[in-house]
């Protein structure tokens, strides 16, 4: 589920001339390499931050940060 909505933010993102086509698919291969570890969505955590700023598409960024452990 969290790879589909990432793909939707990702495309959102393209439309709004935030991100390259090529940062986005990077990205979304990212998903899918931290999430393959995972047998149930209940083991799923993400470690992307989305900070939209429909206004000032410039300032929006999209960040992946290190998986923290416990």
């Amino acid at each position: 589920m969290f790879r589909d909505v990432s793909k939707a933010f990702l495309f959102m993102a393209m439309r709004k001339d935030a991100i390259a086509a090529g940062e986005a698919q990077n990205l979304l291969r990212e998903v899918d390499q931290t999430g393959e570890h995972h047998t149930t969505p209940e083991e799923a955590f993400t470690s992307f931050i989305f900070d939209f700023v429909s206004e000032r598409v410039a300032e929006a960024q999209i960040h992946s940060m290190a998986a923290l452990s416990s």
